[in-house]
């Protein structure tokens, strides 16, 4: 299982829950430092920048959650949003 937006209030949550159903997690992190949840033996977090090649954390991955979203007010058009929430 590989999660997205590990460092927001959706995010952790759906992790904890996952990581309570017995599931393994990769959560993918802007900072590892964000990470508010307990450490688990089953829970592997790796900080990207997201525009990076992403498919060697997904080798052994059956489901991926893309919850990340750029939250920033500041943003002026949809191609700006697009671009670093849709890559």
């Amino acid at each position: 299982m590989c999660v997205t937006g590990a460092t927001g209030l959706l995010g952790t949550n759906v992790i904890i829950k996952l990581l309570q159903d017995g599931y393994s997690v990769i959560a993918l992190v802007r900072k590892k430092s964000g990470w508010l949840g307990e450490e688990n033996e089953n829970l592997k977090l790796v900080a990207t920048d997201f525009s990076s090649d992403l498919s060697s954390f997904l080798t052994d991955v059956d489901y991926f959650i893309h919850i990340a979203a750029e939250t920033r007010q500041d943003l002026l058009s949809h191609e700006a949003y697009k671009k670093l929430t849709m890559t």
